[in-house]
């Protein structure tokens, strides 16, 4: 194959470069004096840093052998803190709809009035998180243990 800079017929690229004079790149800088105190500083650098590395990787494994929850999941229990901070805040919780909608869902008949309709959330989380809620809290809101698998989660604040 013949090179647009070379003047001789079927000249490789490589044979070109050898003919002229010129060397590669990794040529050019494998031929380059190294500074003993530069290099020794990159060195230095490099150790640090696949220290810290290392650290930060054995207290992941550390943290997964001990079923802590992964980042997603402490994501999404936060979201879902938020999300029911919102509701409660709004009132949802305490809505006759919210708690009709709810009650019909698990299959219970909701009663007339609405503190009838609280207690049968209640006794309906109760029963759904295996006799007693967690802290012993009687919240409107349901158990986020309940539908996750995990286990319990503690989330700082």
């Amino acid at each position: 194959m013949k090179n647009v800079q070379s003047s001789l017929q079927k000249e490789s690229h490589n044979q070109y470069r050898n003919r002229v004079g010129r060397i590669s790149g990794h040529q050019h800088l494998m031929s380059q004096k190294v500074d003993p105190s530069q290099r020794r500083e990159e060195i230095e650098r490099f150790s640090e840093a696949s220290a810290r590395i290392e650290k930060k990787v054995q207290s992941e494994i550390e943290e997964i052998s001990q079923g802590a929850p992964t980042v997603r999941h402490k994501q999404k229990l936060v979201a879902k803190q938020n999300q029911i901070a919102y509701d409660r805040a709004r009132g949802a919780y305490e809505s006759r709809t919210f708690l009709e909608a709810t009650l019909r869902l698990k299959g219970i008949e909701p009663a007339e009035d609405i503190e009838g309709m609280k207690a049968q959330y209640e006794d309906w989380k109760i029963q759904a998180s295996g006799g007693e809620l967690r802290n012993k809290s009687r919240s409107p809101v349901t158990d986020s243990g309940f539908h996750s698998r995990r286990g319990p989660i503690e989330v700082p604040a």
